[in-house]
């Protein structure tokens, strides 16, 4: 593990905190898709218990209380945690590296992480401890990660000459993909060498390729793995401007396009069985 990278985690979501409900994933339209695939997954394994791992403020947590009779989060950043709404009585919090989970073997039934492991050096890592901690047929459910076609093709449009032409959607998806460490450091004084290693994997390796990291998880042990594409360029932008269903048209249209518009969509979900 390189303390570096932990080191700037930490310092990065410490003054993050009180703000972080404010990232678009909060906005409710995911909250519902997500919630929906949580209970999917949580009907397939039969899941009694969960582990959040880089639980952050309880995202998933929030999403998943009611379905689980026990959940534990783990993240490195205490900040976070506190954050955490605990009312529910069923959450057990642990201020822990993913990398050194505090659990015994085939602890779990399932285990997810939401947008977090792109802020991981290498995370084979996280992956190798998951499965550890998994029981046999447990579901690790990975969701809101950077898909690397995107990033790739976001990088090649701002080398191009003339690229202030491009339509406000398309540069604003540059601007966060290239630009966030600027935003962070102008909002809330965090250097973007700082920011930038605390996301290591989507700053610095330029996002996760799900081909790779699927390979990689079927290597190590898991016995399945599955990926899809999420959030197209623009998506939310048609959802509220124009109409959901326009943006489940659009949706639905790529993907009958793929693999030639995979660089279109933003993030990756990845659905790992022991």
């Amino acid at each position: 593990m390189n303390k570096k990278i932990i080191e700037a985690n930490i310092e990065v979501h410490s003054k993050m905190a009180d703000s972080y409900h404010n990232e678009p994933h909060f906005r409710p339209e995911n909250q519902e898709k997500v919630r929906k695939r949580i209970i999917e997954l949580q009907k397939k394994a039969n899941a009694k218990n969960l582990l959040d791992v880089g639980c952050g403020t309880g995202f998933i947590i929030n999403l998943s209380k009611d379905l689980f009779d026990e959940l534990h989060g783990v993240d490195a950043t205490q900040a976070m945690l506190d954050k955490v709404d605990l009312s529910s009585g069923n959450i057990i919090l642990h201020n822990k590296l993913a990398q050194e989970l505090p659990f015994e073997d085939e602890s779990f039934d399932m285990a997810s992480s939401y947008a977090f492991l792109h802020h991981l050096e290498n995370y084979s890592d996280v992956l190798k401890e998951v499965l550890r901690v998994l029981k046999k047929g447990g579901l690790y459910y990975i969701d809101l990660d950077p898909n690397k076609d995107f990033w790739t093709a976001m990088e090649t449009l701002e080398k191009i000459e003339n690229n202030d032409k491009y339509s406000p959607i398309v540069q604003k998806e540059i601007n966060s993909v290239l630009h966030t460490d600027q935003q962070v450091m102008d909002e809330f004084g965090i250097e973007p060498e700082v920011f930038n290693n605390a996301e290591y994997t989507k700053s610095i390796l330029g996002g996760i390729d799900p081909k790779e990291l699927c390979k990689i998880a079927v290597e190590m042990g898991y016995s399945n793995a599955t990926f899809e594409y999420d959030w197209f360029l623009g998506q939310g932008t048609i959802m509220h401007k124009h109409s959901f269903e326009e943006a489940e048209a659009i949706d639905k249209y790529l993907k009958m396009a793929l693999p030639l518009s995979k660089h279109l969509y933003k993030y990756i979900t990845v659905v790992l069985e022991k």
